[in-house]
């Protein structure tokens, strides 16, 4: 290999075009962390060399991008893969030409067009997009070329992608600090300094790959200490890799199992755990937990991610179709509309208790969707439903949630989709560990009696909790043409403020008034308004709460609590009971 440190003006010098493979990542850069950083340090070297003699400038380093050369014809263009770099050189050709925009209606011609040469080859003997220096990654291509059309807007469909709004910065830091509305002579100088700037003064180490160096190895070498660059990245440059090395059509490949992983929504960071990941790094951490029934360490997804292809002793072209098939199973999952079917009111309600761990599981499910046909799926989310309802409410520890959805899954490798859903009862229920046991209506009923769930359950899971019930009470009063809307609002019917208007007799003792504390909290005590009562109304006494309750609600829930002459802790055990005789029947259990 060949390694020189290069000004940006010997770099793109002349007709040569650096590729970006479509293994490698979108465009990722963005303004607080690398836009404006880099324009910080170009506006001060321009500040430098409007105060002082060129040659007193030290030139500022950008660090290095590593191309490999590709063989072509004599007198075709240059041509150069980019191995790593690809983000630095595609935000350098936006700041070039964002630039040169702003120098060309501002400046001179003669800086314009040497800054034309850096990011444009010789239009006269190249045609469509072989005039770009730099060209970008596929699913980037179009949102590139947009961008560095100044002679057109950028449309709508690009507008929001990071490359448009890197070429938007840079002109308008340019704009702004040429100050192109005043004095045109100052200007002018301003962007002569800028223009000199980005041709003399930015310097990177280009390390030049010969055909007998493994691009390969330098490109995982590099990125595997702890870069920025995501696991599912280094998946899809080794698939692809492999599928070119194996002599398949890799582009036909990408676009047919892979572009659809490029959108912003598979690389917007969501929880995993306690820690934030792209969606799409998460879809496949929970591909291969499916894949491995057991725990996968997040930190060598990519080496686990070798280990399963190894196993499963497939080519590329089969694990791209593998993973695209289940990240539409995955995207499914976390799209199901929350309606008021049973499909529906399961996936409000996993959402809602953020059961995640049960991901690989509903995406083994969902995959063999046909296998398993509509019946056994309803009866199967019926099941795991009332296993997490029931340990929700019992405050069951989750502590091996993992362990044993592991088990499941690894069970399920041999198992029969005929009778999956008795299958996975059968495993519920027979689970006796304190992190997979599904609790008995003894033990479900004396939670919701005893329990202070308003303390313990977050107000998500409490309000879908009386959601719940309240639907379980309309069917059974012959109203099923709608259920109960989402945003409403939890009310303690005996107040938590309840010394003033709810007084206990005089010489109660220490332990009754704990007991009335807790029982307060209990579900029995609760109920859903349309609109949150005032503070005057929520605490006051029983004669006037009482009315409030009839004109902000109009839930069943609150029938057998308005129909009550007086409201005490008899009252509140008693509508506990009978709301945990109704969650038993809503979740049941063999």
């Amino acid at each position: 290999m060949d390694a020189e440190i290069r000004t940006l003006g010997k770099i793109f010098q002349g007709d040569i075009r650096f590729l970006v493979p479509i293994f490698q990542r979108p465009y990722v850069w963005s303004q607080e962390e690398q836009w404006d950083p880099l324009w910080d340090d170009v506006e001060s070297l321009a500040e430098q060399l409007l105060q002082t003699d060129e040659g007193k400038i030290t030139p500022h380093f950008l660090g290095a991008i590593v191309v490999a050369q590709q063989h072509s014809p004599t007198g075709d263009i240059e041509i150069r893969h980019v191995i790593d770099g690809q983000q630095r050189l595609t935000t350098l050709q936006l700041l070039i030409d964002a630039v040169e925009e702003v120098v060309r209606h501002h400046g001179s011609d003669r800086d314009s067009k040497r800054l034309r040469k850096l990011v444009l080859n010789d239009v006269d003997l190249f045609e469509g997009d072989d005039v770009f220096k730099v060209w970008p990654t596929n699913v980037d291509q179009d949102a590139f070329r947009a961008a560095m059309d100044d002679d057109a807007e950028v449309p709508d469909d690009y507008l929001d992608r990071n490359i448009a709004q890197a070429h938007n910065v840079f002109k308008s830091r340019a704009v702004g600090w040429a100050e192109t509305d005043s004095d045109p002579d100052k200007c002018r100088k301003k962007l002569e300094a800028l223009a000199t700037v980005l041709r003399d003064y930015l310097q990177m180490a280009i390390i030049d790959l010969t055909p007998d160096d493994n691009d390969q190895a330098i490109f995982e070498t590099l990125n595997a200490r702890g870069t920025p660059l995501l696991a599912s990245d280094l998946i899809k440059n080794q698939l692809l890799r492999q599928a070119t090395d194996q002599g398949l059509d890799a582009e036909s490949l990408y676009e047919k199992h892979w572009i659809n992983f490029e959108t912003e929504d598979w690389r917007e960071e969501i929880a995993l755990g306690r820690i934030y990941w792209p969606r799409l790094d998460v879809f496949i951490y929970r591909w291969m937990t499916m894949e491995v029934a057991r725990d996968v360490p997040t930190q060598r997804l990519f080496s686990e991610f070798l280990n399963i292809a190894k196993h499963k002793d497939v080519g590329p072209e089969q694990l791209m179709a593998e993973l695209a098939r289940h990240g539409s199973v995955y995207q499914r999952l976390n799209q199901f509309p929350e309606d008021s079917t049973p499909t529906g009111r399961f996936f409000y309600r996993w959402r809602t208790t953020q059961a995640n761990v049960l991901s690989p599981l509903l995406m083994w499910m969902y995959a063999n969707e046909s296998e398993l046909g509509q019946e056994q799926l309803s009866q199967s989310l019926t099941v795991l439903e009332s296993w997490l309802i029931r340990r929700m409410v019992c405050r069951s520890s989750t502590k091996g949630h993992n362990k044993f959805v592991h088990s499941l899954l690894g069970d399920l490798k041999n198992g029969s989709l005929n009778s999956f859903s008795s299958w996975l009862a059968a495993r519920l229920d027979d689970a006796s560990a304190t992190g997979s046991e599904w609790p008995s209506d003894a033990q479900f009923k004396a939670a919701m009696l005893e329990n202070p769930l308003y303390r313990q359950l977050s107000r998500g899971r409490l309000r879908m909790l009386l959601e719940a019930l309240e639907d379980k009470l309309r069917e059974s009063s012959g109203k099923t043409e709608d259920f109960c809307p989402k945003d409403l609002t939890i009310e303690h019917v005996m107040p938590q403020h309840w010394h003033t208007n709810w007084p206990l007799p005089d010489g109660t003792s220490e332990e009754e008034i704990e007991r009335r504390e807790v029982v307060l909290q209990t579900l029995g005590n609760l109920t859903l308004v349309n609109q949150k009562l005032n503070p005057s109304l929520s605490n006051s006494a029983w004669s006037e709460k009482k009315p409030a309750l009839i004109e902000h609600s109009v839930l069943s829930l609150k029938n057998d609590i308005v129909a009550e002459d007086d409201w005490q802790e008899e009252q509140i055990v008693s509508r506990s009971e009978r709301l945990a005789e109704i969650a038993c029947e809503l979740w049941p259990r063999p």
